[in-house]
């Protein structure tokens, strides 16, 4: 039975009042209902999203960090799904979840990108510049004011747990990220099982690896751009010690995420393809 191993993080309903008041702002500000596993997870570094929230900020209430993560999630390149349409009740529901994600995660890897420059010391346009896609008052779409709870991996029937555990590329094999996009699809699992059934095919050929990596290439490049003025307070000395541990999130998140960048939209283009019948 393929196993799927949980990255630590410190959940929505157990964050101590600091870290659900940081938890309560992002919701607000990136107008999603809940809290990316890439903050959980640095919620369980002492003072890594303290630090790391205090940083971006700025940026997410100027509107210009949204603005980024709308050009970037623009990159396309990549052969559609052809999913058999939910039942209308489900479609309704399952439709919501991939928008909640579609909007956040734009905005969840320009934050892993942004403090991956910090951290790396790279101010303003350094190396390949991203390309200019559309303008600096892109907007992402909206999401939804509530999606259902996530179902824990350990849930998951065992043959769906096989397949979404498969569904990962050279970059992102043995990362330890359940992506929480399956934990809330788990809701239904009839559908998460055919829609891995559908994606695995593109995590193997290297279709999805390949937009994902475009994706955050042209991402970095906007994180470089949006530091480049910024003024960014120094690492904590409680966190320092901990550095190692937020680069490996950073690292993680840098890769896993553009890839639900490129599942989010293979998805929410299957289920509205067509009306059920």
């Amino acid at each position: 039975m393929a196993e799927l191993a949980q990255l630590a993080e410190v959940a929505e309903a157990v964050a101590p009042p600091a870290i659900a008041q940081i938890y309560g702002v992002i919701r607000r500000e990136m107008g999603v209902p809940f809290v990316a596993l890439f903050y959980r997870n640095l919620a369980g570094i002492d003072g890594a999203l303290e630090w790391m929230w205090g940083a971006v900020a700025p940026l997410v209430a100027s509107g210009r960090l949204e603005s980024a993560a709308a050009r970037m999630a623009r990159t396309d390149g990549i052969l559609p799904l052809h999913l058999r349409p939910p039942g209308q009740t489900e479609r309704a529901a399952i439709i919501d979840v991939i928008a909640a994600y579609n909007r956040a995660n734009p905005f969840n890897v320009t934050c892993a990108l942004i403090l991956g420059c910090i951290l790396a010391g790279e101010t303003g346009r350094a190396g390949v510049a991203a390309p200019a896609i559309g303008n600096a008052n892109e907007r992402l779409p909206p999401a939804p004011d509530r999606v259902p709870p996530m179902v824990a991996p350990e849930r998951f029937p065992p043959d769906l747990r096989a397949a979404v555990s498969g569904l990962a590329t050279d970059d992102t094999a043995g990362d330890g990220i359940v992506p929480s996009l399956y934990r809330h699809l788990a809701n239904w699992p009839e559908f998460l099982s055919a829609a891995a059934t559908a994606l695995a095919p593109r995590f193997a050929d290297g279709s999805i690896l390949s937009v994902a990596r475009q994706i955050a290439a042209v991402g970095h490049g906007e994180a470089r751009d949006l530091i480049a003025d910024l003024d960014i307070a120094p690492m904590p000395a409680r966190l320092i010690e901990h550095r190692a541990a937020v680069l490996a999130s950073v690292e993680k998140f840098s890769h896993r995420i553009p890839e639900m960048i490129v599942v989010g939209r293979l998805l929410a283009a299957a289920v509205e393809e067509e009306e059920p019948t």
